[in-house]
């Protein structure tokens, strides 16, 4: 599961006191250009080199023109901000659209304020239809009016992007939505434009995300659309499969090229999420002893923790992140605690807490790379989270993210000296008096009986429609521990995922919604429950909860 580096998405871009983003329609159009020759190391494209493709071009000017005539109603009517790579560029650009009828200005960071605020007046006023710019409106200008955005040049930057595309979705009285045309060349291999789509639609794999750009992206808010044309979508999906060939010999010698010695300035060089390098079992210290670089030797269980540590990409709240940290440098923490990280590493052998930490303690590289991932994984997480309040404590938190051994270690249910890990989506613990709600959200019929693709979907960002297990009446004691859970002293708790397997082929972990109560309910066999959650569902949780629905 990819980091929640930047949770900002595209449609949530532009909320402010005026009302919601506008919804936004976004057209990838093939322009011809073959950028690989224009790439440079350290992850960016050669201004210059792009420059000099671009200035001049009359072929691709002319494309954008009939693109825009395509895509937008009445070009000369619009408010539209096109970002090109240079003044040059841009200047050419703004003879091109002149020249094909469509009044238009160029402002750069030599434009002065007086002469800025005019254009910008003429935009609004309608007698402009095109700004175009350089580095000039990434972010601190509000031109609510702006219907149009034209990316007239790769963008590097998921974080610029999503700025540039946020002067356009800006709430103002009358416009409906934003049209986006992004000119698509044929990119480097190290442009990455998993980061571009991800900027988009939110935190998805790489083979999830090329899934939704083969099937045209049909998860995406109302009145949202993104449209690749023939040539564009096979250039991003070779850009994205690109990305996906890397292999151990591939990965070391380029960590031996980069000379980066820590886990986080590997990624960062390399452009690597830890998705890609703890695929297949991998560890950045198998990739050290490889390349021939300074690493501790290889402990006796150091397969089965590899495989472990890409088992803890989700964890996204801090007393688990500080907890652990805080283990790893000899400090003492709680059995919980301990027991999640241990199953999670070792699986059935970490539940005996002592030999599981003699085992762990034995591994001094991977260890060292725990601690560096756990760093990773907190200076990334903005993820917010709130304490589970409940009598017995449960080292939960609500809007944390849990795999189902961390969520039965919380619970310490332990059975004959093994985690007891339930099988079916509602498990009640006798001694916490808690009943546990599993729901995935998306079921694939090769993973689910026809008995069991219940009706699970969120309502609003308060209330959950939930289908109990099919033989399930409400006379029944099952039945009784959802409709009178809080006569009998029961606590329900909501757990949700997406999917149940994720492009690794590993289990996906479940979203904490927190306690919920029973406010209406009928049938039977399945039972039909409207719960009610004490605190809101995330905004991401809820939009694709929602899709469900």
């Amino acid at each position: 599961m990819v980091r929640r580096a930047n949770r900002q998405r595209a449609p949530d871009l532009g909320r402010d006191r005026t009302g919601p983003a506008r919804p936004f329609q976004y057209f990838a159009i093939a322009d011809n250009t073959d950028l690989r020759d224009a790439w440079r190391k350290r992850g960016r494209y050669d201004v210059d080199a792009l420059r000099t493709l671009y200035t001049g071009h009359h072929a691709r000017a002319h494309l954008i023109v009939e693109a825009l005539r395509n895509h937008v109603y009445d070009p000369t009517g619009m408010r539209a901000l096109a970002f090109c790579v240079g003044v040059e560029h841009a200047r050419f650009m703004e003879e091109v659209f002149t020249k094909a009828g469509i009044p238009s200005a160029v402002i750069d960071g030599e434009t002065k304020a007086v002469d800025r605020s005019r254009v910008i007046r003429r935009l609004r006023d309608g007698d402009l239809a095109c700004i175009f710019t350089v580095e000039v409106f990434n972010e601190g200008v509000d031109i609510p009016e702006i219907d149009t955005v034209l990316f007239l040049r790769p963008t590097e930057s998921s974080t610029v992007f999503l700025q540039q595309l946020g002067r356009g979705l800006r709430h103002h009285e009358g416009k409906r939505c934003v049209t986006v045309l992004d000119f698509v060349g044929v990119a480097h291999t190290r442009f990455r434009y998993v980061d571009r789509f991800r900027a988009i639609v939110g935190p998805v794999g790489r083979r999830a995300l090329a899934t939704q750009v083969e099937q045209d992206f049909p998860f995406l808010p109302s009145g949202c659309i993104i449209q690749l044309d023939r040539v564009s979508k096979e250039i991003i999906l070779d850009n994205i499969a690109s990305r996906m060939k890397l292999d151990r010999r591939s990965l070391a010698g380029e960590l031996r090229d980069c000379g980066e010695t820590t886990l986080a300035g590997f990624l960062r060089s390399a452009e690597l999420e830890p998705a890609e390098l703890y695929r297949s079992g991998r560890t950045f210290s198998e990739l050290k002893r490889i390349a021939g670089l300074p690493c501790g030797p290889a402990g006796p269980n150091e397969s089965q923790i590899a495989r472990g540590l890409g088992r803890l990409l989700h964890v996204d709240d801090r007393p688990r992140l500080d907890g652990w940290r805080a283990w790893i440098a000899d400090e003492p923490l709680s059995p919980a605690l301990r027991r999640m990280l241990f199953t999670t590493l070792l699986g059935a052998d970490g539940v005996d807490l002592d030999a599981a930490e003699h085992t762990l303690r034995a591994h001094a590289a991977l260890l060292d790379e725990l601690r560096q991932l756990l760093d990773w994984l907190a200076d990334r997480t903005t993820h917010s989270t709130l304490p589970f309040v409940h009598p017995t404590r449960l080292a939960l938190e609500v809007h944390g993210t849990y795999r189902l051994n961390e969520i039965m270690s919380a619970l310490g249910d332990v059975r004959n000296a093994r985690l007891y890990i339930p099988r079916e989506g509602v498990h009640f613990d006798v001694a916490s008096r808690c009943n546990l709600l599993f729901v995935t959200l998306q079921k694939d019929e090769a993973d689910y009986s026809p008995t069991t693709m219940y009706a699970d979907y969120a309502i609003d960002s308060r209330r959950f429609h939930w289908q109990s297990q099919s033989g399930t009446r409400p006379q029944d004691v099952k039945g009784q521990r959802h409709v009178k859970h809080a006569d009998e002293g029961i606590t329900p708790l909501l757990f949700v995922r997406e999917h149940k397997k994720d492009e690794r082929n590993e289990t996906v972990p479940y979203t904490f919604l927190g306690p919920v109560r029973c406010t209406r309910w009928e049938g039977e066999r399945p039972m039909n429950i409207e719960w009610s959650l004490d605190v809101e569902m995330p905004a991401e949780t809820l939009r694709i909860a929602k899709v469900i629905a």
